[in-house]
């Protein structure tokens, strides 16, 4: 008996995917993105932070991206009470919601 292998990601999510790995490069290329925007971090920007997580439409929506180096991407998951306060994070309610508060 053959057993069909489940896909690790929906083909819809897939599409998504390469989507965000395109608007991702051509973001972090803009010079305003090169640095990270933490507080006092002169840091390359490694990454890209979903401030209001990444489901759905949220996955691709500029307008909530945030340029972070890993370290301070690491800390802002770490530290979300922190994180609201430096407004890298949505406030408490908000994640995954693509409405502005």
């Amino acid at each position: 008996m053959i057993r069909a292998r489940i896909r690790p990601v929906s083909a819809r999510r897939a599409v998504a995917l390469r989507e965000y790995a395109k608007l991702r490069r051509i973001w972090l290329a803009q010079p305003e993105q090169r640095f990270c925007r933490f507080p006092a971090c002169r840091h390359r920007t490694g990454d890209v932070h979903h401030s209001r997580g990444r489901l759905g439409v949220l996955l691709v929506d500029v307008r909530f991206w945030i340029p972070l180096c890993r370290r301070h991407h690491d800390w802002v998951g770490q530290n979300p009470a922190q994180a609201r306060e430096l407004n890298l994070l949505c406030p408490v309610g908000s994640w995954n919601s693509p409405h502005r508060d």
